[in-house]
């Protein structure tokens, strides 16, 4: 089986790409299973349009199991990293939702939903292990945002560092926000120019975060002041954010370095 050829036939050979994945005998090739199936579903979705959704709902409806399933929904994951998702057929969208509703009856899942520590133990080393599903690693991220459990913290730190993954880290820095640990601004403000690049939101996902608490409000202000982060390449949002907190010394800041969004005195 050659992906070359494959691809160079997706879609003026649509029916017969589709005829393959229907074939309980494809899903046996372990070169299929394990690289083209992902690889596939990663390049109707990367090239969009209704034709191609349309296919990747198809594709995830012929999976024969839960593996297969798994690995398409990497694909489509990974074809999503890093940019907004677009707006999908309603076929594609169901597809997702069941997809994530069996996600969610993950006994892994269930296990840290009824407080048990051992399941999040087990998610813990999931989510850290670079070499995990990847769309499994976004989902317990998401999740260890409204655990409650500071062990998470660390962990999630971690997921801030290295290249790429900018939807693991997106979805990192959503959840830190809803810890109180002065080791969130500190790690997050020491990788702002390094690991938690501009592109894909991951940097303007930082700037929220760092603005939704009084504390690293004014540790991300300082870091302003200094000009290590550069005030004119702050959102109107984020500055926004910053003045609702109606802090004294935070609104000196926005005076500062955006005079026209200062909250009247």
């Amino acid at each position: 089986m050659d992906w070359w050829a494959i691809e160079a036939h997706a879609e003026d050979g649509r029916e017969q790409v589709l005829r393959m994945v229907a074939d309980p005998a494809t899903w046996k090739l372990p070169l299929f299973r394990e690289q083209v199936a992902e690889r596939l579903m990663r390049r109707y979705a990367m090239a969009g349009g209704p034709e191609n959704f349309e296919t990747c709902a198809k594709l995830l409806s012929l999976a024969p199991d839960e593996d297969a399933s798994k690995r398409l929904m990497t694909g489509l994951q990974l074809a999503f990293q890093g940019t907004a998702m677009p707006a999908l057929p309603e076929s594609l969208s169901k597809a997702m939702d069941d997809y994530a509703a069996k996600f969610g009856q993950n006994d892994l899942v269930l296990g840290i939903r009824r407080g048990d520590k051992e399941a999040l133990m087990k998610a813990i080393a999931v989510v850290s292990n670079a070499g995990s599903d990847p769309v499994e690693r976004i989902e317990l991220a998401k999740l260890f945002g409204s655990v409650g459990d500071p062990s998470v913290v660390k962990p999630l730190l971690g997921l801030l560092g290295g290249d790429g993954q900018s939807a693991l880290k997106r979805v990192a820095l959503q959840s830190l926000a809803n810890y109180d640990d002065p080791s969130i601004p500190t790690t997050i403000l020491s990788r702002y120019g390094s690991s938690l690049p501009a592109e894909h939101d991951v940097r303007s996902t930082a700037d929220r975060v760092l603005a939704g608490r009084v504390a690293w409000a004014k540790a991300y202000l300082v870091k302003i002041d200094t000009a290590e982060i550069k005030a004119r390449n702050i959102s109107p949002d984020v500055v926004q954010l910053l003045a609702q907190h109606k802090d004294p010394e935070i609104n000196a800041g926005i005076a500062r370095h955006w005079p026209d969004m200062a909250p009247k005195t």
